[in-house]
């Protein structure tokens, strides 16, 4: 918990304590629910905003980070490959 909030730190307007308290209390949502979220989208859609506002927005953030390089190292082959044809007589 500490290590996720020491992460995001700049993007939370709570406090530690708070961020912690909140993570908490939706363990034991989450454990008094038969339905535990799969995946970080299902957690976002059923995190409500209004009772989470730090862990709907760390969610939020963890979907929209790439979760590879994938594409820019594509991007450098690419350009690599452009250079070289560039280069050749």
């Amino acid at each position: 918990m500490n290590q996720i909030y020491t992460s995001f730190e700049s993007d939370l307007d709570s406090t530690r304590n708070a961020f912690v308290d909140d993570i908490r209390r939706m363990k034991v949502r989450w454990n008094n629910n038969a339905q535990k979220p799969g995946t970080l989208i299902d957690a976002l859609d059923v995190t409500p905003k209004a009772a989470y506002p730090a862990i709907h927005r760390v969610l939020a953030i963890l979907l929209t980070m790439p979760d590879t390089s994938a594409s820019c190292e594509r991007s450098v082959s690419s350009m690599r490959r452009i250079k070289l044809h560039m280069r050749t007589p």
